[in-house]
């Protein structure tokens, strides 16, 4: 199971890439509660891929013990979102997959070891398993740089070694 950050998820809903890392990922993908309330925010304001999420990724229903990790969490840490936390504390409690674009959150979670698939390796990933080939990856990044206003580290992605 891997549990997706509001970043990472937007990210490739902007560019019009979700259906790539679902096709990516066969396993089942999900959001936090949190992260969805995070997904209304640019709803509101007339922004329409959060809906293409809403559409293809699932909201996890969190047990009681992942809202009291949660809460724990949130009482203890001031400097990462409410989203990225209660991501963390389901991975925590599930043994699943995070991922996300802030570096604050994946040095978070893989302090908790969480496993934490970052954007470079599902970017080698898609090209690796011959979901793109390196020119739509390339094409990718550039949509992602441009739609969601950020530079993405490349190096390595396109190397033939792990």
């Amino acid at each position: 199971m891997l549990i997706l950050d509001t970043d990472i998820v937007s990210a490739f809903a902007k560019a019009d890439a979700l259906n790539l890392i679902l096709k990516l990922f066969k396993s089942e993908i999900y959001i936090t509660p949190e992260v969805y309330e995070e997904l209304q925010v640019p709803l509101s304001y007339g922004y329409m891929y959060p809906k293409e999420i809403f559409d293809k990724v699932k909201v996890l229903d969190l047990t009681p013990e992942e809202q009291r990790s949660y809460r724990d969490m949130l009482n203890k840490n001031i400097n990462l979102g409410k989203g990225e936390l209660e991501s963390i504390s389901v991975c925590i409690e599930r043994d699943c997959t995070f991922s996300s674009l802030d570096k604050n959150a994946i040095k978070f979670a893989e302090k908790r070891k969480v496993k934490v698939i970052v954007l470079k390796a599902i970017l080698k990933g898609l090209w690796r398993n011959k979901v793109c080939s390196e020119k739509e990856v390339r094409d990718l990044v550039n949509k992602i740089e441009e739609k969601d206003n950020r530079t993405i580290d490349i190096e390595g992605v396109f190397d033939d070694k792990d």
